[in-house]
């Protein structure tokens, strides 16, 4: 196996583990007990609440200092932010998928640099150069390394990030603006 493709397969396991972690503090606790039933009660669907309140010791996704944003939202974020120097739309997919059309004034950092490179560039210490009292806009090619990125950006002290759900793809399937 390749090391693209070993690195793409770590990059996968953790993206699962932080689902898998995710999903089981998301769910509160009697959610889970109605969804487990014994052999005989397997005759009957378990019932779920169509909206069940999150009570005050569950972690929700705000709890993880970012929000997701639709491309929509982020339109709007840019047009709101447009002559603001502390507003950076990041793009973290390679250089070639960059070239092939971006939002405008994006900047590019490779999120693979360091495999592209023979690891003398490090996608981390990349994103640790950035300033991190300015607001983010991160967004990738369908919203696994914008994810990570993200979660990166938190753990290095960045304090207003923004992922954008479903990359440059959903951006181009809402017919909204690119740069080639």
């Amino acid at each position: 196996m390749n090391k693209k493709k070993i690195v793409t397969l770590a990059v996968a396991l953790v993206i699962v583990g932080i689902a898998i972690l995710l999903g089981t503090r998301l769910i509160p606790q009697e959610q889970i007990t109605q969804l487990q039933t014994t052999p005989e009660e397997k005759t009957q669907p378990p019932v779920i609440q169509e909206t069940t309140p999150i009570p005050e010791n569950e972690v929700t996704r705000e709890d993880f200092g970012h929000s997701v944003v639709t491309p929509q939202e982020a339109f709007t974020l840019i047009k709101k932010n447009k002559d603001n120097p502390n507003f950076v739309i990041l793009d973290v997919r390679t250089p070639e998928e960059f070239a092939e059309g971006h939002i405008e004034n994006a900047i590019n950092i490779d999120y693979y640099m360091d495999e592209r490179s023979n690891y003398t560039k490090n996608f981390r210490d990349e994103i640790g150069k950035l300033d991190r009292d300015k607001k983010y806009l991160v967004y990738c090619l369908a919203d696994i390394r914008s994810s990570v990125t993200i979660d990166m950006m938190r753990h290095l002290g960045f304090q207003e990030v923004y992922d954008m759900s479903g990359g440059i793809v959903q951006w181009k399937a809402e017919e909204l603006p690119v740069v080639e």
